[in-house]
């Protein structure tokens, strides 16, 4: 009885972005879903995926210490692409059903995760994080005398083969306590190859990230950001993560449901930096086994713009893989993933002609 509720909260949410009726919104199918309705408040909390490309060194893996490689699959990036490939723009080379749905299958590989059991080296990396920037697209839309939404509909992916970013992360803990990493990042954009002024860009950036943890409730993250030198928006706007940026996180979980994250972005003092001192706060509450809430507040630095998020996990993959054992140079694991993740973005601007954006971010995952 409590899965078949479940699935009508999935029908219901869904159902919000079929009939979303706000000026300019947009729908994502990737790892972000989490992160971004916690108000982007993770540089200190602890992940198994999405540490990759918020803090390479808040590593946590909640599993069966007997094994040492895992996989993920992103079950909606299928479902998306498959629609892409087959109905909407194909990429060159398919043309036809049976190789769309073998090109959506492998497209559907998110990422993977490894750990040497002895050391505690780990690895990580994901692939094909759909791009937004410059400005999330929303500035290119007016530029070009359109209505934001045009390329914003239900299951719609246009240009993902063109824009994506790809990410691959090491680390390694000093001791019990201190986790050190490092990850290269990889940036592709051709938003509009239809008019000539839009030329593809690609670029590589990094990150350096420490973290501490008290092995309890604790958790504190330091990370360092560089992105291409022609692409320094490369992040998607509402994760406000500047060129050339320290960022500082701090996370307290009360208990094993309960968790507050608080973030500062770009300790730089100067005005001209876009998120100079902003601060990000997020929540975190597992209401039972299978289902969790999320919400997260932000205001941007030196504006009125204000961006709520509220959010939701649906099945535990931690309770469906019955995990007890963790690795011993890890804090008992942040009780966060989650095969369902979605997370509605509503923000507000004051100086555009479009008042009020949504977004709507989500994931299927599946871990092998």
């Amino acid at each position: 009885m409590r899965k078949f509720n479940f699935i009508i909260l999935i029908v219901i949410l869904c159902s919000l972005t079929l009939f979303a009726n706000q000026e300019y919104y947009r729908i994502l199918s990737n790892s972000r879903a989490e992160p971004l309705t916690m108000g982007g408040a993770y540089f200190a909390h602890r992940d198994d995926f999405n540490f990759i490309m918020w803090n390479p060194a808040a590593f946590v893996l909640d599993t069966d210490p007997k094994r040492d490689f895992h996989v993920r699959l992103n079950i909606s990036l299928f479902l998306r692409n498959l629609y892409v490939f087959a109905f909407d723009e194909s990429p060159s080379g398919i043309n036809d059903f049976q190789t769309a749905f073998i090109a959506a299958a492998a497209s559907s590989v998110k990422g993977a995760t490894y750990v040497d059991k002895k050391s505690g080296f780990y690895a990580g990396f994901i692939l094909f994080e759909e791009m937004l920037s410059p400005e999330d697209l929303y500035w290119d839309a007016l530029k070009y005398g359109e209505r934001p939404t045009r390329y914003r509909k239900w299951l719609n992916g246009n240009g993902i083969m063109d824009s994506y970013s790809n990410h691959i992360a090491v680390g390694y803990p000093i001791d019990k306590q201190w986790n050190f990493g490092y990850a290269l990042h990889y940036y592709r954009r051709n938003f509009y190859p239809e008019y000539i002024d839009q030329k593809l860009q690609s670029g590589f950036g990094h990150s350096f990230g420490i973290h501490w943890h008290d092995n309890v409730a604790w958790n504190i993250g330091i990370t360092y950001f560089e992105m291409p030198f022609n692409m320094t928006d490369s992040r998607i706007r509402l994760e406000r993560i500047d060129h050339k940026s320290y960022n500082f996180g701090i996370s307290y979980q009360f208990d094993k449901n309960n968790i507050l994250n608080i973030d500062v972005r770009d300790f730089e003092q100067s005005k001209k930096r876009p998120t100079a001192r902003e601060i990000h706060v997020g929540a975190f509450s597992k209401i039972s086994k299978d289902f969790a809430l999320r919400a997260g507040y932000f205001q941007e630095a030196d504006t009125d713009n204000v961006v709520w998020s509220v959010g939701c996990g649906i099945w535990n993959l931690s309770t469906i893989k019955g995990r007890k054992k963790y690795y011993k140079h890890q804090m008992r694991a942040t009780p966060g993933n989650f095969i369902f993740n979605f997370g509605y973005i509503y923000e507000t601007r004051h100086d555009t002609p479009y008042h009020q954006n949504l977004y709507y971010f989500f994931s299927i995952n599946v871990d092998i």
